[in-house]
């Protein structure tokens, strides 16, 4: 009996990944993440500035990219997009993770949180690393300046450009929150 249900559980864990790696499964994965990026962007724990930029200015993009041009290799169109739902989760989970360790009164846990996060952040920027590698130099060359910029080059949001040399978004508003451009 043991081996049945070990084998009916293999195929309900089989079926749950292919209907997960679908084109279906994956863009109703990205609308909902993108539904909580625009929901939570006031939130301390939100996805915002460099990260939320570097979703909806490069890695959105690229993803739509390397998935048409890998659209009929099965083998690369599901590492493509298994990269690309574990990209969607540990933007979220680290955002949630740091502010955990920023928020947390036990110094032990306080460490914990801290180390999840940053192990979280170098597996997201690894498969940001590994987008732009399969995009070309331009896209590796663009990705190094992003992370090269600093923290006031980028609106809250993510969706406006990249600041121009010698000036920084500052809010203007805050209900509802805006910021523009202003010299540094």
């Amino acid at each position: 009996m043991a081996w049945w249900w070990k084998s009916k559980r293999q195929q309900q864990s089989e079926e749950w990944e292919r209907r997960r790696l679908s084109d279906k499964g994956v863009l109703k994965s990205q609308a909902e993440f993108e539904q909580r990026l625009n929901d939570n962007a006031d939130l301390p724990d939100g996805i915002v500035w460099q990260k939320a930029y570097t979703y909806r200015h490069l890695m959105s993009k690229w993803f739509a990219s390397l998935i048409a041009k890998y659209r009929y290799d099965d083998v690369m169109s599901k590492k493509i997009k298994t990269d690309w739902l574990n990209y969607l989760d540990l933007l979220e989970s680290q955002s949630t993770t740091n502010f955990l360790a920023g928020e947390s009164s036990n110094e032990k846990k306080q460490e914990a949180y801290g180390a999840e996060a940053w192990q979280m952040r170098q597996q997201y920027m690894a498969i940001e690393d590994g987008f732009a590698a399969a995009m070309g130099e331009e896209a590796i060359k663009e990705l190094t300046r992003v992370r090269a910029a600093g923290h006031g080059s980028f609106d809250r949001s993510g969706r406006k450009p990249i600041a121009p040399e010698g000036f920084r978004y500052s809010p203007v508003s805050l209900h509802p929150y805006d910021e523009e451009l202003k010299p540094k």
